[in-house]
């Protein structure tokens, strides 16, 4: 069967990715991620608002020079996100001490690892950092 439309698409897994997902699915016959409960998207802040916190619609860049922010849209109740104070409407600025300019920035500090804990740095939406 061929499904129209469908030529030259392809989609890559990372090897470091897939060794992993390998591992396990050997192992125990699944794959386990890390659970922190949030919901993130990469937000772009436009510049011309006083407050930062509107922005472009998705997909549209209007500047070379314009830098995304790993924005936290929802925090899911009793997660361990929740738990550990972090709300809807936070930038994420640094996960375990490394600063990170996106969602793919914070699931790869995040990683693989069950069990681990995470310091976030975050701006919250009145201005301040908090961790």
């Amino acid at each position: 069967m061929k499904v129209q439309g469908s030529d030259g698409i392809s989609f890559a897994i990372p090897i470091d990715s897939a060794s992993i997902i390998i591992d396990q699915l050997l192992k125990s016959r699944r794959v386990i991620r890390p659970y922190i409960g949030i919901k993130m998207a990469d937000f772009i802040p436009d510049k011309s608002s006083k407050s930062g916190r509107r922005g472009s619609p998705p997909g549209v860049i209007t500047s070379i020079d314009e830098v995304s922010i790993p924005l936290i849209v929802e925090v899911l109740p009793a997660s361990p996100a929740y738990k550990a104070g972090l709300r809807k409407g936070d930038v994420v600025l640094e996960v375990d001490g490394k600063t990170v300019t996106s969602v793919r920035d914070v699931l790869g500090c995040i990683g693989m690892d069950i069990g681990r804990t995470l310091v976030f740095r975050v701006r919250r939406s009145n201005g301040k950092e908090d961790t």
